[in-house]
């Protein structure tokens, strides 16, 4: 978590926010990604076959959540495979990371 709290504050100071400005959509894709990039290093996980057939099951179900949304993004589905992490987190720009633990208590995608 600590990890992630140093990511946010290098991503402050590279983007020069303050309490005023805001970020492009452009700027928070690429800050979303340089996140999930941290977080997946950290972590010690990389794509398998499984993982990336998981993905596209994931991203099959999320683009039908995602034409919903009202915000208009490049939306990507993640999986992190480790079957203690029993949620799902979004980062900034679309990235969704949906744990292997709560893919396991699903019995449908409802």
């Amino acid at each position: 978590m600590l990890k992630m709290f140093a990511g946010l504050f290098l991503l402050s100071a590279f983007f020069g926010l303050s309490n005023s400005a805001t970020l492009t959509t452009q700027d928070e894709i690429r800050a979303g990604h340089f996140l999930f990039s941290s977080f997946q290093k950290a972590n010690g996980f990389a794509p398998t076959d499984e993982s990336k057939a998981i993905e596209v099951y994931l991203k099959k179900v999320g683009d039908k959540v995602a034409r919903n949304a009202s915000r208009k993004l490049p939306f990507e589905f993640h999986l992190d495979p480790h079957p203690g992490f029993r949620s799902a987190v979004a980062y900034p720009g679309g990235i969704i990371v949906v744990g292997g633990g709560v893919l396991a208590l699903m019995q449908h995608e409802d």
